[in-house]
């Protein structure tokens, strides 16, 4: 926010850039990378983000349409969700993760204050239904998170926080509460189920008794839980990596936490890459072009322990077992909630783009949907 505005008058004045901070650019070409300057110290001071510039009711259209930013949420006005940040950065050191190459390892956060008023807003103007919580550490100040939980009962709308958070921060109480807030799901890293591998290799600082602590708390107070999953890394063995997939296996059928399990990609600049380059466990060697390769889900690392092989026996192993458990989980839950599934159905009958997605949407089904059917409806009347 800060150097965008002295990135466009330098550009507009014709100036030369090697004096601005935290930029990269090309010069004849070679690629540039200046001195980074300091994080924003009080995020209250950013305005909100500039809702007007962009036509949010065309935004929702797509989203019902199945384009999509994160799961679909199975209630009329689900469509009307939008994602927000309010907190960067986290002081924790998985290797794989590249949050602290842009975001820092400085943990910072709006005052609850600004949050809510944020919520007020998009509540009022835009008839936001639900929000996609984007932090990369919510929960880090458990008093903070705590206070933004309960200020999120006095609005009609569901969260959730997709890109995860503690275990070992969270208690019956607190879940109560953000169920009580409007939670549909959350998600925890994982990572791994292997203690040596989950701390010693990845530095995710997790004991994995808080990780069945919670699986079974949000089973008993009928909350929604996913995990994220890595395997693939080195110093890893096939044994460890088996043991992981069988842990998600275990966690999904005895308490009912759906799993995404990934296989570990170098991103560049990050500790995993370091290690794979520098002891040649990469099958080919990766660029700023090399995008593309996240989203196909190639696989780029081997090592002395497993190659590209084992690495897809385990997974094609793993997902036929999750394929059958899941198909199980899915009639209990329409058994459960017959009038939400087939409020869901008609749905997916009368959207062709819903019917391209049903795998997805059935997934999203087994996840994420209204408990308070009533109150949302009613919100979409107004």
């Amino acid at each position: 926010e800060d150097v965008m505005p002295e990135l466009l008058e330098a550009y507009q004045k014709n100036r030369d850039f090697s004096s601005l901070k935290n930029i990269a650019y090309r010069k004849d070409g070679s690629i540039i990378l200046n001195s980074r300057g300091d994080f924003i110290s009080n995020l209250d001071n950013l305005p909100f983000p500039a809702y007007h510039l962009v036509d949010m009711e065309k935004y929702f259209s797509a989203e019902k349409l199945g384009f999509s930013v994160r799961g679909r949420f199975n209630y009329a006005g689900a469509e009307r969700a939008i994602p927000m940040i309010t907190s960067r950065g986290c002081p924790y050191g998985c290797i794989f993760c590249s949050i602290h190459l842009h975001m820092g390892k400085l943990w910072r956060t709006h005052s609850t204050g600004y949050v809510l008023k944020h919520i007020e807003y998009v509540k009022n103007k835009y008839r936001i239904n639900h929000i996609h919580f984007e932090d990369d550490n919510i929960n880090f100040d458990i008093k903070n998170f705590l206070r933004l939980v309960e200020g999120l009962e006095k609005f009609d709308i569901t969260w959730d926080t997709p890109n995860g958070l503690r275990a070992d921060k969270m208690d019956m109480e607190l879940l109560i509460k953000c169920k009580k807030s409007g939670c549909t799901y959350l998600i925890i890293g994982i990572e791994s189920a292997v203690p040596r591998v989950l701390n010693k290799i990845i530095g995710k600082k997790l004991d994995l008794k808080a990780v069945a602590a919670m699986a079974k708390l949000c089973k008993d107070a009928k909350l929604d839980l996913r995990a994220f999953y890595v395997i693939g890394l080195p110093g890893e063995t096939k044994r460890e990596i088996k043991r992981t997939a069988d842990f998600a296996l275990m966690l999904l059928h005895k308490y009912n936490v759906f799993p995404h399990m990934h296989v570990a990609y170098p991103h560049i600049g990050t500790e995993l890459y370091r290690i794979c380059r520098e002891k040649g466990y990469l099958i080919e060697e990766l660029s700023p072009e090399s995008f593309e390769k996240i989203i196909s889900g190639v696989r780029l690392i081997q090592t002395e322990d497993f190659n590209l092989k084992d690495i897809e026996e385990i997974h094609s192993n793993y997902h036929r077992k999750f394929s059958k458990i899941i198909r199980l989980k899915i009639i209990e839950k329409i058994l459960r909630h017959p009038v939400e599934f087939f409020a869901y159905l008609k749905e997916v009958i009368l959207n062709p783009f819903d019917r391209i997605r049903i795998t997805e949407d059935f997934v999203a089904f087994f996840n994420c949907h209204k408990r308070k059917i009533g109150r949302a409806n009613a919100g979409t009347k107004r």
